[in-house]
């Protein structure tokens, strides 16, 4: 199989944007995660977030039932 980033949630516009420019292929960039955790075209959601931010986007995601990949630093 093949994976494909399709979106990435920052902090900043500017990130976002640059996350777009960096990734190219189509990424859409936005600083509103539940924009990647509700859109229904995500299968995997990977959680990058400080750990101690981790919760509010995990819950979301798994009432989705969304696959989840949580980093630790």
């Amino acid at each position: 199989f093949r994976c494909k980033i399709a979106k990435v949630a920052t902090a900043h516009p500017e990130s976002a944007r640059a996350a777009e420019r960096q990734l190219g292929d189509g990424v859409v960039g936005t600083t509103d995660w539940l924009d990647v955790v509700n859109d229904p075209d995500i299968d995997v959601i990977d959680i990058c977030t400080p750990n101690d931010d981790h919760l509010p986007v995990l819950m979301p995601a798994m009432e989705r039932q969304l696959p989840i990949y949580c980093e630790k630093p």
